[in-house]
């Protein structure tokens, strides 16, 4: 998958929803991400059965890299609250990371679950646009992320 990658230097946008990835096949793909041979603004992993938590830890990768990765769309996977945590505190090293969204995650942002993730989101000052349809979640998170996305939006 790198090799024809590397091939398509100018692509921007690369859009894996609902391929069947294999964790190797992304632990290819964050390679070719974190050595900058593979130069993408926006990447969509929605729909894969194999997008979870040991992902994340290569998924990570790509924000402690000089990476171009903007966007990130992680919709319809099995990552959980721990592993979306992990992923925002790693985001924090980027500046360029504005889009992250887990929408229908089955994840549970209520109560002390949701307290982790905006207190992962206030580090990624860079993120304006989260988005988590479909979860589980009380007003009190929905309150408190979209107040530090918009502190986020303010500082852009």
């Amino acid at each position: 998958m790198v090799k024809f990658l590397k091939i398509q230097t100018k692509m921007r946008e690369l859009d894996l929803t609902g391929s069947q990835l294999t964790q190797h096949d992304i632990s290819q793909l964050i390679l070719g991400l974190i050595t900058g041979e593979i130069k993408l603004v926006k990447l969509t992993l929605s729909e894969n059965s194999h997008v979870n938590d040991e992902i994340v830890k290569d998924l990570q990768l790509i924000f402690s890299h000089k990476s171009t990765l903007e966007e990130l769309y992680l919709d319809k996977t099995n990552i959980t609250v721990k592993g979306l945590v992990k992923l925002l505190n790693s985001a924090a090293k980027s500046v360029k990371v504005r889009v992250i969204s887990v929408q229908d995650c089955n994840m549970d942002f209520c109560g002390e679950n949701g307290g982790l993730v905006v207190k992962s989101l206030e580090k990624v000052i860079s993120i304006t646009q989260f988005t988590y349809d479909g979860n589980a979640f009380d007003q009190e998170f929905v309150e408190m992320s979209e107040q530090q996305i918009q502190l986020n939006k303010k500082i852009e």
